[in-house]
């Protein structure tokens, strides 16, 4: 039932998503690189969206999702220092630790979009999926 709330809220969440970027296209031109607003005029290039709230919401939703990296990551950088053996062994526990740390920082910075600071990520690197490609090119190179 858990599983079923959640993504019936995740899918909620995309259509608003579709519904406010369709009703932000039919009311302004998006094909200009200025909006004329009431308050004065906003320049697009002066727009960032990594450090506002709804960066915080997307990296909060993308760790939840892709939490699960972190173990074929923590398994790959244990393997190229150690031994293969030792990455299946070391590595998947200490992935798992770092699979639930990503998960938790997730779910912190997805409760917490709306509170400053949006620019400074709680886990480095920012996303789990970066961290699986560099684990991956690490050892491959």
């Amino acid at each position: 039932m858990k599983k079923y709330t959640f993504l019936m809220a995740l899918a909620l969440v995309c259509v608003m998503g579709l519904a406010v970027n369709g009703y932000a296209s039919d009311q302004y031109n998006l094909d200009a690189d200025q909006y004329d607003l009431d308050d004065g005029v906003i320049n697009v290039e002066t727009i960032n969206y990594e450090n506002s709230p709804l960066g915080k919401l997307g990296r909060g939703l993308i760790n939840m999702a892709t939490c699960w990296a972190e173990i074929p990551a923590s398994m790959l950088r244990v393997s190229k220092k150690d031994d293969p053996a030792v990455g299946a062994s070391l590595g998947t526990a200490e992935g798992v630790c770092n699979t639930m740390l990503r998960g938790a920082t997730g779910i912190f910075d997805t409760v917490t979009f709306v509170v400053p600071s949006y620019d400074k990520p709680v886990m480095k690197p920012e996303y789990a999926l970066t961290s699986a490609d560099k684990a991956f090119k690490e050892y491959l190179w």
